[in-house]
């Protein structure tokens, strides 16, 4: 899809986060940056390792899970 249709379909839905593949990230700032309401952009790598290049407020799919397995070995549910 062409950057603006992602823009209007992050704001008509509202979406409050996104998942994006990092060769798509770079293309699609622009169209996620129009969204008033996205709050998180998380940014997944091809072979699940670390993104290479984060924009300010986006955070590595890999790092967003290692946080959650970090958490669940001191908080055990």
């Amino acid at each position: 899809l062409p950057p603006e249709q992602i823009a209007y379909i992050l704001e008509d839905s509202r979406a409050e986060a996104v998942c994006v593949s990092a060769p798509l990230a770079a293309a699609l700032r622009p169209a996620m940056a129009r969204s008033p309401y996205l709050r998180r952009v998380i940014v997944a790598a091809l072979e699940g390792g670390e993104v290479a290049e984060l924009a300010p407020g986006e955070v590595s799919l890999a790092a967003l899970m290692d946080a959650a397995e970090a958490r669940e070995a001191v908080e055990p549910a």
